[in-house]
Order: structure tokens, then C-alpha cells, then sequence
């Protein structure tokens, strides 16, 4: 069985790429992957859906498995963006926290 390229099927070129360009090329096979891959956008449903359990879980915002799987079905997004959200949620009210202590002190 002989290897058949897609590029000789379609009667395209073969564009090789220099070193040079493979190493400042904005575009790389993995960014292809997340952008061709099965990727659910956050509407604003999903947000305020989001925004409302951190909120009501604000003393511990670490949902566990079972929350985590309800909040992706909830939503539709998957358990990455929902893990992803919840990390960056938590950064940004630690930063808030923060911020509002030394508010005072910058002011004075």
C-alpha cells in the first residue's frame, strides 16, 4: 500500500515551510487543533449561570466533580472551560480583595 498525500489528490502544492517561519508563524498546529476542534463559546447565559454558583459558594469556590459535570451539562461548555472559568474567577476576587485593601493606603 503506497502513501497517498491529500495534496496530490487535489493537485495542490506542497508549501515547505523554512525554520525561520515555523518560528515566528502565528498560526501553529496546536492553535489549528483548538480552532478547528469541537469548541463551545460562553454566552451570557452560561456566564450569569457561572458567576451565580461562585457566588453562592463564595466561602469555598472550588466546585467538585459532580458540580463541576452539572454546571458543564447546565451550560455546555466542557469541564475544561468550566475548570479554566472557575480558576480565573478566583484569581480575579483575590485580586479584587486585594486591590480594595491597599486602596485605602494608595490613596492617602
Amino acid at each position: 500500500m503506497s502513501h497517498i498525500s491529500v495534496s496530490s489528490l487535489l493537485n495542490l502544492p506542497v508549501f515547505q515551510a523554512s525554520h525561520q517561519e515555523k518560528a515566528t508563524s502565528p498560526i501553529t498546529s496546536q492553535s489549528c487543533l483548538v480552532a478547528s476542534g469541537k469548541q463551545r463559546k460562553f454566552n451570557a447565559t452560561a456566564k450569569k449561570r457561572l458567576e451565580r454558583w461562585f457566588c453562592s459558594n463564595i466561602q469555598y469556590p472550588y466546585p467538585n466533580k459532580i458540580q463541576i459535570l452539572s454546571l458543564s451539562k447546565n451550560t455546555n461548555l466542557s469541564i475544561k472551560q468550566i475548570q479554566n472559568w472557575m480558576s480565573n474567577r478566583r484569581r480575579k476576587s483575590r485580586k479584587e480583595s486585594i486591590d480594595s485593601l491597599l486602596e485605602p493606603i494608595l490613596n492617602s
